[in-house]
């Protein structure tokens, strides 16, 4: 049905067009196609092609009709392809991923309609204000709301007015209906109204339609200034005003910028309520306490302080696999064993094949000496994750150091494949290979 379509689209607007401005079309087209398929949001510029042909250009409907069909080809052609690259699994990973939008939660339409409109209206306020400025609004830095919420009804209310401005002035061929529909236009598809999106809310969605404010706020200081005596002394001094306090606070937030930790120590004040940001942080720390020595106080003090914010991010989102497996880590790396092992077995409960607890788990069981245990654990890793290098070769020690050498030696050698460099795998191969008298495989090998 999406071929039909867009052959005829194309076949209904050759019959109109001459050879230049089917050059000019394809060209533009092309243009568009190759944009959707970078960022999505380019498909937004399907709905302002009739705004500049009809409302800029003053077109008549005819020729506006004629213009955006074959863009409205190409714009089938592009969910035709993401239909076919896209798989159900792929979906159902995104409808389930909670953390990271909070919309995609057990919420109810209505719920998830209002907080959305919240957002529309938090974006507004920005633009503005951009005042507290933040690198994440996951769950659940936004509450879900409903529509008894104050904030919610006043950013109906205010795109209700954009709205219903971008239609007169459609209508009305003004040139103000560009940069209100580009404004709206772009938000459409990060709004998560027409499907919840990668994130709740992200400052960076706004950069399509922070064009279309900035060419609002000219356009209003320019009347402004023509309504004054002096108005090219007003629109100057506004103008300066404006980018004066806006170069600061872009100034002010470059230090933030510096590297993850301050990006994440930003979050603790930003985003306080963000499950997301609080395990962002301990991880920050984690990771700066692996390249620390081994068994010094400071190491040792990131971890405790790494664990106390895994555990605030639990505490907002306790079914946060992440947090508690990095709590785990953590704990393994201060020798507390008996919480590494809880902690991972947490994240287990939460997701069955969670590869990284489960691979855990199968070495504080090899450690105790439980070998029957740490081998169902690395057989459920390898089950769960089957290139996973490290729970292959556990694998095959255990069975190697039970004496069968039979099943060892493909294990070592499945390694093996996986990564020819690994040194430890091709002597395990070896050993196990002359255990089982096969001399030839053994030299092989290299042995």
């Amino acid at each position: 049905m999406s071929l039909v379509f867009i052959a005829a689209s194309l076949i209904t607007v050759l019959k109109y067009l001459d050879t230049k401005q089917i050059v000019w079309i394809i060209l533009s087209v092309l243009a568009y196609f190759l944009c959707s398929l970078s960022k999505e949001t380019g498909l937004a510029w399907l709905g302002m092609i009739p705004v500049i042909t009809y409302a800029v250009k003053k077109q008549s409907i005819k020729q506006t009709i004629i213009t955006i069909l074959p863009f409205a080809a190409a714009a089938g052609l592009y969910f035709l392809i993401r239909l076919t690259v896209m798989t159900e699994a792929t979906f159902d990973e995104a409808v389930n991923d909670v953390i990271n939008n909070s919309l995609r939660g057990d919420v109810s339409a209505a719920d998830r309609y209002a907080t959305a409109t919240k957002i529309l209206g938090m974006y507004i306020k920005l633009l503005i204000a951009p005042l507290n400025l933040s690198y994440d609004y996951s769950f659940n830095q936004i509450p879900i709301s409903t529509w008894g919420d104050w904030k919610v009804l006043v950013s109906l209310l205010s795109y209700l007015g954009l709205i219903a401005a971008g239609i007169y002035s459609f209508f009305k061929q003004k040139l103000i209906a560009f940069p209100i529909w580009m404004f709206l236009f772009f938000l459409v598809l990060i709004s998560n109204f027409i499907t919840p999106v990668g994130a709740t809310a992200a400052e960076r969605f706004l950069f399509g339609s922070s064009l279309g404010f900035c060419m609002l706020v000219s356009m209003g200081l320019f009347w402004l200034a023509q309504k004054a005596s002096k108005s090219f002394l007003v629109f100057g001094i506004c103008v300066s005003i404006l980018t004066l306090a806006y170069s600061a606070k872009t100034i002010s937030r470059v230090p933030v910028w510096k590297n993850n930790l301050t990006l994440f120590e930003s979050g603790l004040t930003s985003a306080p309520n963000s499950a997301r940001a609080m395990s962002h942080y301990a991880s920050a720390l984690r990771m700066n306490a692996d390249l620390m020595p081994p068994n010094t106080p400071q190491r040792n003090t990131n971890y405790e302080q790494a664990v106390l914010y895994y555990d605030k991010a639990l505490s907002i989102y306790p079914n946060y696999t992440e947090a508690h497996y990095n709590k785990g880590v953590c704990f393994m790396s201060l020798g507390n064993t008996a919480a590494a092992e809880q902690a991972f077995l947490s994240t287990i409960q939460i997701e069955p094949s969670y590869s990284g607890a489960l691979n855990n788990l199968g070495v504080i069981y090899f450690n105790k000496q439980d070998y029957s245990t740490a081998k169902m654990y690395f057989q459920k890793t390898v089950d769960a994750d089957p290139n996973n290098i490290q729970a292959i070769q556990n694998l095959g020690a255990i069975l190697f150091n039970q004496g069968n050498y039979s099943e060892a030696a493909p294990l070592f050698e499945r390694a093996l494949s996986l990564d020819p460099n690994n040194q430890q795998a091709r002597q395990n191969a070896i050993k196990a290979y002359r255990n089982l008298g096969n001399e030839q495989r053994a030299r092989e090998l290299g042995g």
